[in-house]
């Protein structure tokens, strides 16, 4: 499924489905759609499974809305403008 459709329709994408897999491939369309997608698993208690670029926006979510620091993202170019890293490339 597609980030921008869940961004638009919320939990009326999401509810049919019993688990939620976060795939690689950023950066997703839809940012928002994606941390969206994380939050309701995570309070509906459905399963989540973070992959690659998945797994980061798990930590992002988390930092978000469990550590309270709604200012957390990647610290990779797409989202460059942003403040707030919690996610960093690691350089030789």
């Amino acid at each position: 499924m597609d980030t921008e459709s869940i961004e638009k329709e919320k939990d009326q994408v999401l509810k049919k489905y019993t688990g939620i897999r976060s795939a690689p491939g950023s950066p997703f369309k839809s940012f928002g759609g994606a941390l969206y997608a994380i939050t309701y698993a995570r309070l509906n208690d459905i399963p989540h499974l973070g992959t690659c670029a998945g797994f980061q926006h798990a930590v992002i979510e988390l930092a978000r809305d469990m550590i309270l620091s709604p200012q957390a993202f990647l610290s990779i170019n797409w989202y460059a403008h942003l403040q707030g890293k919690v996610w960093m490339s690691i350089s030789k």
